[in-house]
């Protein structure tokens, strides 16, 4: 379920209201795991990819557990969104890889909009849940304000063979749909990223 406008209204005002100020854990779902407090949030290990994300400052722990959650799926298409971005070359060269805006201002926004939209809807086999965790944490406002909200932490995986198939189909959708629409650059480009994910999934 998607966060509500006025849900994530509020959330807002809790960020700028506990700016800067002190804050204290008065409970959690249990020992904090050490992926919790990792500097990375995606990685590679034992064959699998990992996710991580986090969101805070939550007025209802459930609504915290599903942004968490849904943060850490996206990430996963941001991930497919930026290999297809690369795959295309000169046609997506600096563009932003945030798969919801994906051509705020930049040139070629129609080609950039419909590989984001491919990247969104490729089939992404073996997702796994992980983990979770979360915090309920007071905060004093500069202001003085007592303010108790939640914390919430999410990891998902995927095989890493299953990544790249997602990667190869992405970029395959996009060959074939935007044909007419690429240069002969982005083509070739195209072309080779595609041989080179055939290469990893032998």
């Amino acid at each position: 379920m998607k966060p509500s406008v006025a849900a994530i209204a509020v959330s807002s005002l809790l960020l700028a209201a506990c700016a800067g100020s002190d804050e204290r854990i008065i409970d959690s779902s249990g020992s904090k795991p050490g992926w919790v407090n990792s500097d990375r949030d995606a990685w590679t290990e034992n064959e699998k990819n990992y996710f991580r994300s986090m969101v805070d400052r939550q007025l209802k722990l459930d609504l915290a557990m599903d942004r968490a959650r849904m943060l850490s799926f996206r990430k996963i298409n941001e991930n497919v969104y930026t290999k297809v971005l690369s795959a295309f070359g000169e046609t997506t060269q600096g563009v932003s890889n945030d798969i919801d805006n994906p051509s705020a201002g930049q040139e070629g926004g129609f080609i950039k909009r419909e590989l984001a939209l491919i990247s969104k809807s490729v089939t992404l086999q073996g997702v796994t849940q992980e983990a979770s965790y979360w915090e309920k944490v007071r905060t004093i406002t500069r202001a003085g304000e007592d303010v108790v909200a939640y914390k919430a932490y999410s990891l998902v995986s995927i095989p890493a063979r299953n990544l790249v198939q997602a990667q190869k189909a992405a970029t395959q959708a996009g060959l074939t749909k935007l044909n007419s629409q690429l240069n002969q650059e982005a083509k070739e480009s195209a072309t080779k990223a595609l041989d080179s994910l055939k290469q990893e999934l032998e």
